[in-house]
């Protein structure tokens, strides 16, 4: 009798203990829900108020005439016992009310009228490069932070991001620079059509040294294409890269491998965290030790807006990789985006910025139940692998579509070839760069090799895939074609999930410390 009445209390103190987890789960998946619709609202508004033909600061009787209609709303939700749709609506209406004044305070919306005013006339801009990325060999694409504009005698301050093609002398980021040219607006980006620089000189930094040395070494000794995919997948720099064969990447739809994205970053971070995992170490540090190298990546492929951006996201989708659920981090990739918008209101109209948080909220929700799927059949370390650019390419799809004149009809079986090699060639100009840093010329050699054989497969099925019977299609209609890939990646997510479900149920722990199912 007394060990039924033990068991009995046991059993009712499991079940207690179930039920609080199980109500931090569900309140943790509102909270992620609520946080998310307030970034959506910012975002969309700060995106009206940079179209041409709506300014936040224009229609202070339109806004008052909204905010009346939300507080309203949010009051109903209150009356009605909605208390937390209430507090989304307020929360909603004081970040629109901070974002409107943030961007009238900070003269952004005034720059972009006085720049949509001047368009196709010659102006002369000074500012700070904030990016200075090579787009061959002798052309760089240049953002510039402008403080001043001058037309004939008069002169205006900015506060507004501006980009230009620069063939002339490289220039650097962090620097000084004077850019005369000629107003150029398209949608809501403005650029400087036929530029002229001068910037101040500048000694190249030691790092940018370093990349040329390697470049040459690598063109050198493997070939100008093979050197191009190898150091653009480990850093970016693509630069080598010829005609042909960017233009055969560009058919088959792989040109996004060689750009520094959030799938470099989390791979990155993957990587460390695995390396560190079979030590006894104290989890906590290995995740610190994880973005630490994530920084120090970081800051090797250049410390620049994009880059801050791929790193920012790629960490967080990494932090839920590893977990196995994006328990809270959903929460948190919220609030970066809603604190980045706030900071940077131009990110509004940034689509490296958007495909960033869309990968990196693939990496959360996505990621982690496919590499649980992929791990039935193949080892964890290699399912994560190809878990983090597949689920990248299927929620990014929709958006590449609208932007591309042409799609390629096989850009997904390209991708799905080339995603093996991704990582692995990743991993070898990373392991090749720090050899050719640390002088071992052997090794180096060795790497080099390998990467040139790893390249030359993607190569080869970029060029088998641009080559096919009806390779490219004219978008005709780009709105319907996003639609349906759009419902794809829907579709392709939901039954991801719902198998991993009905695998592996609720993901309580750690991806690393669940057993996988093994065949």
């Amino acid at each position: 009798m007394t060990a039924q009445l033990v068991w009995a209390g046991l059993g009712k103190r499991w079940r207690e203990d179930r039920r609080r987890r199980d109500h931090r789960l569900e309140l943790g998946f509102h909270t992620d829900m609520r946080l998310a619709g307030i970034a959506v609202v910012l975002w969309c508004w700060t995106a009206l108020g940079f179209a041409r033909h709506w300014q936040l600061g224009q229609h202070v009787f339109e806004l008052a005439l909204a905010l009346i209609f939300t507080v309203a709303l949010a009051f109903l939700g209150l009356a009605l016992g909605r208390k937390g749709l209430a507090t989304v609506v307020a929360v909603c209406c004081a970040v629109v009310l901070l974002q409107t004044s943030n961007v009238e305070a900070r003269n952004i919306a005034e720059s972009s009228r006085a720049l949509w005013a001047l368009e196709g006339q010659q102006v002369r801009i000074r500012g700070t490069v904030t990016q200075a990325r090579k787009i061959d060999a002798t052309t760089q694409l240049v953002t510039v932070r402008a403080d001043e504009v001058q037309y004939r005698q008069t002169r205006a301050p900015l506060n507004r991001s501006i980009t230009f093609f620069n063939e002339q002398s490289q220039v650097v980021a962090g620097g000084e620079i004077e850019v005369l040219g000629e107003v150029r607006t398209e949608a809501s980006r403005i650029t400087l059509a036929r530029p002229w620089t001068r910037s101040q000189e500048q000694a190249e930094p030691k790092i940018l040294s370093f990349k040329n040395d390697l470049s040459a070494y690598l063109q050198q000794r493997i070939g100008s294409d093979p050197a191009a995919l190898t150091l653009g997948l480990a850093y970016g720099d693509d630069s080598l890269l010829g005609d042909t064969a960017r233009e055969n990447f560009k058919v088959s739809g792989l040109t996004h491998l060689t750009a520094v994205s959030g799938s470099n970053i989390s791979l990155i971070f993957v990587l460390a965290y695995r390396a560190l995992q079979y030590f006894r170490i104290p989890r906590r540090f290995i995740i610190g030790v994880a973005l630490l190298s994530t920084l120090l990546y970081a800051v090797f492929v250049g410390w620049e807006g994009s880059v801050i951006r791929s790193w920012t996201m790629g960490s967080l989708g990494a932090w839920a990789l590893v977990l196995g659920h994006g328990k809270n981090i959903t929460a948190v990739l919220s609030t970066t985006v809603t604190a980045l918008l706030l900071a940077l209101p131009e990110l509004a109209l940034n689509l490296g910025f958007l495909l960033s948080s869309l990968a990196t909220a693939s990496l959360i929700l996505l990621a982690p139940a496919l590499a649980r799927l992929i791990a039935v059949f193949l080892p964890q370390p290699l399912a994560e692998l190809l878990a983090i650019p597949s689920s990248a390419t299927i929620w990014c799809t929709p958006v590449l579509i609208p932007l591309q004149e042409k799609i390629g009809f096989y850009s997904v079986f390209a991708n799905m070839l080339a995603t093996p090699l991704v990582p692995a060639l990743t991993l070898c100009g990373l392991l090749l760069a720090l050899a050719y840093l640390t002088g071992l010329g052997t090794l180096s050699d060795l790497l080099a090799d390998l990467g040139q054989k790893l390249a030359q497969l993607l190569l080869h099925i970029a060029e088998f895939f641009a080559r096919a019977p009806g390779a490219s299609l004219e978008v005709e209609h780009p709105l319907q074609a996003s639609l349906l890939a759009l419902l794809l990646a829907v579709l392709v997510s939901g039954v991801t999930v719902v198998a991993d479900f009905l695998l592996f149920g609720k993901p309580s722990t750690s991806v690393f410390e669940r057993k996988s199912l093994s065949l």
